[in-house]
Parts: C-alpha cells; structure tokens; sequence
C-alpha cells in the first residue's frame, strides 16, 4: 500500500485535513472524543483539518487503526489521496462496518467470557438476517445445562459455531441444535465446547 501511496502525487494538506474532519464529522465524534478514540492529541488533530500542517502517512495509519482497521488500506489512500469512489461509497459500506465492529469491540471488551459471531445463513429467519451479529457469555461443561431451552451461541466439538435452540438430548452430556427454520436440519446429539445465551444482538441498518 506504501508503494501505491508514494507512485501517485499526494494531495495537499488543506484536501487532507478536510478529508479527515469528514471522517471523524460522519463517525460522529467531537474533536474531543476522536483524539481520545486515536490517543492523538486535539491540538495535532485540529491542525491537521486546518490544513496548517500536513496529516502524515503515519498520522493516518495510526487513526485507522483505531476506527476501522479492516478497512484500513482502502481508507488510507481515500485519506491521503483522495480517491473519489472510496468517499462516495462511505456512508453505505464502509462507515456502516466502522459503526458495527466499534460495537463489536466494545461488547468483546466490556464483557468477560464473552463471545460474538455474524450470522451467515437464514436458519434463523425472520429473528435474525444474514449479516447481524449477536453475542453472549460463554458457559462450558455442565454450566451448559443450564442453558436448555434457550437461544444460543454454540461450539460444537469440531469448531463450527451455530446460533440455535438449545435443547435436551437423551444422550448424557450432548445436546441437540434446533434452527428456527424448518428447512435447515437439526443437529443431533452433539457435544459442545461450549454455550452462549444470546443477549446482545447488532443488525445491520
């Protein structure tokens, strides 16, 4: 990405600095919040959007990080180049995964023990869509129990998450996985590494 960066003219520090308020104006913090957000101070910041210096290849990276490091490389030369289509395709795409992952993140780090997963399928229609996320707080071993009867994060014991029901199976210790749709299977009689009520749900807008 450095060696796209460096093989085109960069943009001019007033364009830069006014890309970078756009950012932080459409993630919807306050100079305040973003410096505290990107450990930059507020003073180095308001200078870059005023163009009064220029913001830097590291500078940038460095607030990419933070708000949205899966996008970073795209963003990165939107951010120092001004790449038209990337912009024009923030507030549909990119900003929404910026907005979903922040609360992601949050729910991960706020919260011991605890789990998220995408739903990928439609075995959970019309409750959850392809693409929400949802997440609770893992229990193992016979604290598994103590979820039958409930709606779940699950492990199965080869590594496959599913959002089920949990329910009871007539073999000790497993459990069957009941999706809310009838058209995908129910899966019997499996043992889990572990349960996760579901208590925190993120869909898409």
């Amino acid at each position: 990405m450095v060696e796209i960066i460096n093989s085109h003219k960069n943009s001019g520090s007033i364009e830069k600095g006014n890309r970078l308020k756009s950012l932080r104006i459409k993630l919807g913090y306050s100079i305040h919040e973003f410096s505290k957000l990107t450990k930059i101070p507020e003073p180095t910041l308001y200078s870059w959007e005023k163009g009064r210096s220029s913001l830097s290849l590291k500078g940038a990276k460095k607030i990419l990080k933070s708000v949205e490091p899966s996008n970073e490389k795209r963003l990165l030369f939107w951010l120092i180049n001004g790449e038209e289509e990337i912009l024009g395709n923030l507030n549909k795409n990119i900003l929404e995964e910026i907005l979903i992952l922040q609360d992601v993140n949050y729910y991960l780090k706020s919260r011991d023990n605890s789990v998220v997963m995408i739903i990928l399928d439609d075995s959970m229609l019309p409750f959850l869509s392809p693409g929400d996320y949802v997440g609770g707080i893992k229990k193992s071993g016979s604290e598994i129990s103590k979820l039958i009867g409930k709606w779940c994060i699950v492990e199965t014991k080869e590594g496959s998450l599913y959002a089920r029901h949990l329910e009871k199976s007539s073999d000790p210790g497993l459990y069957n996985l009941k999706p809310l749709t009838p058209e995908h299977e129910i899966l019997y009689n499996q043992q889990l590494n572990f349960a996760a009520s579901i208590s925190w749900i993120r869909k898409r807008d």
